[in-house]
C-alpha cells in the first residue's frame, strides 16, 4: 500500500556495504509516484492573506493613492434636482373630457402616463427650447469639440466628419448632462442636471419644467379651440333640421286629430288598456268563485268549512259530544245532564243546518254577479279595442315623426352644451404639473467624492491585492512551517526547527562590537547561551543523539542544502559547539572548498587544511592530530579549514584518502561536521557522505521549494546515502500556523535586546 506522496511505509532498512560497525542506516526509500497536495481549507487562505500581508497592504495603499488622485484631479460637478408632480387633469370638470378628442380613457393606467411624460421631458424639442432660452449654445462648454473619432480620423487621413451645428451640439451635451428619474410608485418626476457651474445646474432644471408646464397648457387650449371651432358650424345645421321636424309633428297632429295626453297616449288607448286590466280582474275573480260554487251546487259541504261562523259551530258541537261521551262512561242514560247535553246537542246541529244552507245561497249569488261582471267588461273591451286598431295607423306615424324630432332634438341640446364647455375650457389654462421642490444652485459639488473614490480604490486594491496574494502562494512552492517535511517524504525525520532571526540593522550589530560582543549568528550558542535561538540548536541536537539508547549515535555526518542561502554554515557551526558544550571532541570540517567561510567565523588561520590532506601524500596523515586540525577558542570544538583550493582539487574527493581522514578522525574525535557544498550545484556532498554517517539536510522556510527539497531526497537515496533527517531554518514562529511566539522566553529571560541585535546581524551573514 502506497502513500500520498509516493513512498512504500513497509520499506526495509537496509544496510550499506562496507559500513560495519558504523551508524546503522535507518531506511532507504524509494521514490514511485510525484507528490498530492493536501487539502486547502479557509484557514489556509486566512493564513496565506497573513503572510503576504505587505503584498496586500501594498495594493490597499496603492488603491488608496490612486483613489485620491482620482478625486484630486477630476473636475468639479455640481448637481441641481427639483422634483414635479404629474397630477391626473379633473377630465369631469365641466364635461370637459368629452370635448377633448385627445384626453385619457379611463382604462389609461396612472403609472403610464406618467412614465410617457417623464418620456416627454427627455424630448430633443422640449430641450431645445431651453437651450434656446438659456443660450447655451453660445457656451464654450457646450459647443462642438474634437473627440477620440475625429483625431483616430485625422490619424488615419480619413476625410474629417463635417462638425454638428452649435445648437445640435448643445442639445446633445444637455442631454447627456440630463437625467430624467421617473416614479417606481407613485407621481413624483425626479429633474436631475450635472454641470461645473453650479447657477446652470439650477437654471436648466428649472427652465426645463417651467417650458414643460407652458407646452402642456398650450396643447390641451388648442384641442379645446379646434373643438369649439368645429362645433360653431355644425350647431346651425342642427337647429334648422330641429325646426322643420317639430313643424311637421304638429300638421299632422292636427290633419289626423290625435289628441294626446301628458303621458304621450291618446284617450282611445288609454281607455282600451282601463278595459282590459278590469277585464283580467273581473276573469280572476269568477275563476277564484267558479270551484266553490261548483261544490255548492253538487251539495258538498267542503267549501262551507271556510265560513268563519259554520267553523265556530262545528267547534262547539264537537265539544258538546266529547263532553256527553265523558258522561256516558260516569251516568246513564236517563240522568239529567246526560239528558240536558243531548239537547243542546240537537239545537247546534239545526243551527249548524241553517248557516250552511245560507253560505250556499251565498256562494251561488257572489259567483253569478261575477259571470255578469265579465260578460259586460268583455263587450266594452271589443268595442273599444275596434277603436284603438282603427287609429293604430295614425298613432305610427305620429311616433316615427315624434322620434326624428326627439333625436334631432337630442343632438340639438348635447352640441349646445359642448359649444358651452368648448368656450369655458378655451378660455380656462388648467395644468397637471405641480412643482414640488425648485431646484437651488448647489453649495458643493457632488463629484468627485472622495470618501467614495478612496473606498473604491480601496476594494480595487484589496481585490488585487489579494488575487495577487493568492497568484504568489500558488507559484510559491516552498516550504513554509514545521510538518510540512511529511509531504516531502513521510519517511524523512523533521529533527528540529531554527526559529527566524529578528532582522535589526547593522549599527547595532557594531555597537555590541564595540561592547566587546561578537555579533556572528554562527556561534550564538556560545556567545548567547540564553537566546531562543540558542535553544533551537540544543533541540536539534537532542533529536539527533537521544533516538539511539545503545550507546550508538551518528558520528559522523555531513550538514547541506539544496541551494545556497538557506543556512547550512550555521547550522553546522551551531551544532559543533552544542556538541561541545556537553563535553564531546567535536572537529567540524570546512568542506565547502569553493566559498569556505569558517575560518573566518572561528578566527582562524586559513593557510592549509582540508584540501592539503587531499592533495598531499598519504604519509600526511600520520601526523599528529595538533598538526590537521586547529584548536577554536571554545572548548572541545576543533575546526579543520578548507585550506586553499588549487585546481583540480575536487577530484580527489573520490579518492580514498576522504575515508582514510574520516576513519583517522573517528579514532580521535566524539563527532565529525562536514560542512558541505550545496547539494544540487555540487556533487561534494554526495562524494563525502558516502564515508559518512549520513546527511543532514537542512532547509530554509520560505525559500526552499518542495520540489527542490524532493529532487534532494530523491537523489540522496538514489545513491543508497541515510538520510539523518531535516531541520527546517529560518523560521518565523509568529507565522500563521506556527506554534506561537515561544511564550516561555520572556519567563527564563530569552530575547534580550542584546541578542536581538546578534540575531539581527547574524541573519544576513547566513544569507
Amino acid at each position: 500500500m502506497r502513500n500520498i506522496n509516493g513512498y512504500t511505509p513497509e520499506a526495509k532498512p537496509k544496510a550499506l556495504p562496507g559500513k560495519t560497525g558504523r551508524w546503522p542506516v535507518p531506511y532507504v526509500i524509494t521514490p514511485n509516484e510525484p507528490l498530492e497536495e493536501a487539502e486547502i481549507t479557509p484557514v489556509d487562505y486566512l493564513h496565506t492573506l497573513w503572510r503576504r500581508k505587505w503584498t496586500v497592504g501594498a495594493f490597499l495603499a496603492a488603491g488608496v493613492l490612486a483613489g485620491g488622485i482620482l478625486a484630486y484631479l477630476s473636475p468639479r460637478v455640481y448637481q441641481g434636482q427639483t422634483s414635479i408632480e404629474v397630477q391626473d387633469v379633473n377630465e369631469n370638470f365641466l364635461n370637459l373630457k368629452d370635448i377633448d378628442p385627445t384626453a385619457t380613457s379611463s382604462n389609461f393606467g396612472n403609472d403610464a402616463y406618467v412614465q410617457t411624460q417623464a418620456q416627454i421631458l427627455e424630448q430633443d424639442a422640449l430641450i431645445e427650447q431651453v437651450v434656446k432660452k438659456l443660450n447655451l449654445d453660445q457656451r464654450p462648454d457646450f459647443l462642438p469639440h474634437s473627440g477620440l473619432t475625429d483625431r483616430v480620423r485625422k490619424l488615419l487621413a480619413l476625410p474629417p466628419v463635417p462638425p454638428q451645428a452649435p445648437l445640435t451640439a448643445a442639445v446633445q451635451q444637455a442631454k447627456q448632462n440630463l437625467k430624467i428619474i421617473p416614479p417606481r410608485q407613485g407621481r413624483i418626476i425626479e429633474i436631475v442636471f450635472d454641470s461645473t457651474d453650479p447657477q446652470l445646474a439650477a437654471d436648466f432644471p428649472n427652465a426645463l419644467v417651467e417650458v414643460f408646464q407652458a407646452q402642456n397648457v398650450e396643447s390641451r387650449w388648442h384641442a379645446a379651440e379646434q373643438v369649439k371651432q368645429w362645433l360653431d358650424p355644425q350647431l346651425n345645421d342642427v337647429k334648422a333640421q330641429l325646426d322643420r321636424d317639430q313643424a311637421a309633428l304638429t300638421n299632422y297632429q292636427r290633419q289626423a286629430g290625435l289628441l294626446i295626453t301628458d303621458g304621450q297616449e291618446n284617450i282611445a288607448a288609454q281607455k282600451l288598456r282601463l278595459l282590459q286590466t278590469s277585464l283580467a280582474q273581473a276573469q280572476a275573480d269568477r275563476i277564484a268563485k267558479e270551484p266553490l260554487y261548483q261544490l255548492s251546487s253538487s251539495g258538498d259541504s267542503d267549501g262551507v268549512a271556510e265560513n268563519p261562523a259554520t267553523a265556530q259551530y262545528e267547534m262547539k258541537l264537537s265539544d258538546l259530544r266529547q263532553k256527553l261521551a265523558e258522561l256516558k262512561t260516569i251516568y246513564t242514560p236517563e240522568n239529567p245532564k246526560i239528558v240536558q247535553l243531548q239537547a243542546q246537542i240537537t239545537d247546534m246541529e239545526n243551527l249548524l243546518k241553517r248557516q250552511t244552507a245560507t253560505t250556499h245561497r251565498r256562494m251561488q249569488n257572489d259567483y253569478a254577479a261575477a259571470k255578469e261582471r265579465e260578460d259586460l267588461l268583455t263587450k266594452a273591451y271589443s268595442a273599444q279595442a275596434a277603436v284603438v286598431a282603427e287609429l293604430g295607423v295614425k298613432l305610427d306615424h305620429y311616433n316615427a315623426l315624434k322620434h326624428q324630432l326627439d333625436t334631432t332634438r337630442q343632438v340639438y341640446d348635447s352640441m349646445v352644451q359642448k359649444v358651452s364647455e368648448a368656450r369655458v375650457a378655451s378660455a380656462i389654462r388648467p395644468t397637471n404639473v405641480r412643482v414640488v421642490g425648485k431646484a437651488e444652485p448647489p453649495a458643493a459639488p457632488y463629484k468627485p467624492n472622495p470618501p467614495l473614490n478612496i473606498a473604491i480604490g480601496l476594494f480595487a486594491g484589496m481585490i488585487c491585492g489579494i488575487g495577487c496574494a493568492m497568484l504568489l502562494e500558488q507559484s510559491n512552492r516552498s516550504i513554509r512551517s514545521p510538518g510540512e517535511m511529511v509531504t516531502i517524504s513521510p519517511l524523512l525525520t523533521e529533527l528540529g526547527t531554527i526559529p527566524q532571526a529578528p532582522r535589526l540593522g547593522a549599527v547595532s550589530a557594531r555597537l555590541l562590537r564595540a561592547a566587546g560582543k561578537d555579533a556572528r549568528v554562527e556561534r550564538i550558542a556560545w556567545e548567547q547561551k540564553d537566546s531562543e535561538f540558542s535553544e533551537s540548536f540544543r533541540a536539534v541536537l537532542a533529536s539527533i543523539l537521544l533516538p539511539s539508547r545503545n550507546g550508538e549515535s551518528p558520528r559522523v555526518f555531513v550538514v547541506t542544502s539544496p541551494r545556497p542561502g538557506e543556512g547550512k554554515t550555521t547550522v553546522s557551526s551551531n551544532l559543533a559547539i552544542a556538541l561541545a558544550e556537553i563535553k564531546h571532541r567535536v572537529v567540524l570540517i570546512d568542506g565547502d572548498l569553493r566559498r569556505p567561510r569558517l575560518h573566518d567565523i572561528f578566527d582562524v588561520v586559513n593557510s592549509s587544511g582540508f584540501s592539503d590532506l587531499l592533495c598531499e601524500k598519504e604519509s600526511v596523515l600520520d601526523l599528529p592530530m595538533e598538526q590537521l586540525v586547529q584548536r577554536t577558542s571554545i572548548p572541545n570544538l576543533f575546526l579543520m579549514p578548507s585550506g586553499p583550493c588549487p585546481d583540480g582539487i575536487f577530484n580527489y574527493l573520490y579518492s580514498p584518502r576522504v575515508v582514510r581522514l574520516l576513519d583517522r578522525l573517528r579514532e580521535d574525535f566524539d563527532h565529525v561536521i562536514i560542512d558541505a557544498p550545496p547539494t544540487l550545484e555540487f556533487a561534494d556532498a554526495r562524494v563525502m557522505a558516502r564515508s559518512a554517517d549520513g546527511v543532514i539536510l537542512v532547509f530554509r522556510a520560505n525559500h526552499t521549494d518542495r520540489r527542490t527539497a524532493l529532487a534532494v531526497v530523491d537523489q540522496l537515496v538514489r545513491d543508497r546515502i541515510p538520510i539523518l533527517g531535516t531541520i527546517l531554518n529560518d523560521w518565523n514562529p509568529k507565522s500563521p500556523g506556527g506554534y506561537g511566539d515561544y511564550a516561555y522566553r520572556g519567563r527564563y529571560g530569552y530575547a534580550t535586546d542584546e541578542t536581538r541585535v546578534v540575531l539581527a546581524h547574524g541573519v544576513s551573514q547566513n544569507q
